[in-house]
């Protein structure tokens, strides 16, 4: 009989060596003392997600990081801005409305005033839209390069296609939640207790931030198109001044509130973008588990270790 190091014990007839056979149930729980023995079953790998290979086309692997924080200061001022000029805006009006009051029910009968009121006006609307035109594309520019950055922080699909990234803003009817779930999809990337190969961002909710200042954002553009005053040389109801300066007032309050909510977005994007260890989703390890809860939602979407 052979020992356990092979040699042979003496006193007993050698036998014959009979090759290695794999056990008919591999990974079979061991039987339980005292109680009858369930059937065996294979292990089986938790139900989750698997790890995801890497980008097979050569343009997302050769990318790197961009660091975003001077270009989120930069767009922040420019919202501040787009705030302000929203408020002078809503100033001219209810400053055409006293004009064209004092002209129809004053005693003063003074046509060149209508024409500065007009002066005014424009001038108003004028620096409102070019301060809106420069905070936007500004604003493109640096949710395009947050984007990329949670491209590659995270291989988890993102419901939109980079490309919307600037078309959402601009096409009609999707342009109403298109830049929010974009919006939602890099925090969600962006956080640093996400997997980096979690497959799908669609099962993470979407933070409360985010929903507040789509709908401000919403609403103000709303009230600015229902409000606008007329001309003040065409001398119209001053009724109708009164309610069009009325609802551009609503709006400058409802933009301050969106700028102040937006500025937020974008510290919390900036500040989980830097505190993220800058590591593509394809260099680290394909079962890294989150760190804690998910702070957006009532549970991770990936199983927990």
């Amino acid at each position: 009989m052979s020992g356990p190091h092979g040699e042979e014990q003496p006193g007993y007839p050698p036998q014959p060596q009979r090759p290695w056979q794999p056990p008919s149930q591999p990974f079979a729980r061991p039987p339980i003392q005292g109680f009858a023995q369930p059937p065996a079953q294979q292990f089986r790998q938790p139900v989750g997600w698997r790890p995801v290979e890497p980008p097979p086309f050569q343009p997302l692997a050769d990318r790197w990081f961009s660091s975003v924080g001077g270009l989120g200061t930069a767009v922040s001022i420019l919202i501040c801005l787009v705030a302000l000029g929203s408020a002078l805006f809503a100033v001219s009006d209810w400053y055409t409305y006293r004009v064209v009051k004092d002209y129809v029910e004053g005693s003063v009968k003074d046509p060149d005033r209508l024409d500065r009121a007009d002066l005014v006006a424009g001038a108003a609307a004028n620096g409102f839209l070019l301060a809106l035109l420069v905070a936007g594309v500004v604003f493109i520019v640096w949710l395009w390069r947050v984007r990329s950055n949670a491209e590659l922080f995270c291989a988890g699909r993102h419901r939109r296609g980079r490309g919307w990234v600037i078309g959402g803003w601009f096409c009609p009817v999707v342009n109403f939640w298109f830049p929010k779930q974009i919006v939602d999809d890099v925090i969600a990337a962006s956080d640093p207790r996400t997997p980096p190969q979690i497959p799908d961002l669609r099962g993470i909710r979407g933070n409360g931030l985010v929903v507040a200042w789509w709908l401000t954002w919403v609403a103000s553009i709303v009230f600015e198109r229902l409000g606008g005053t007329d001309y003040a040389a065409d001398v119209p109801d001053v009724g109708d001044q009164v309610i069009a300066a009325s609802l551009s007032t609503i709006s400058a309050v409802q933009t301050a509130v969106c700028a102040v909510l937006a500025i937020r977005i974008i510290g919390l994007v900036n500040r989980l973008q830097m505190s993220r260890p800058w590591n593509r989703w394809w260099e680290t390890n394909p079962w890294a588990a989150p760190a804690g809860q998910y702070l957006y939602g009532p549970k991770p979407p990936w199983p927990t270790q």
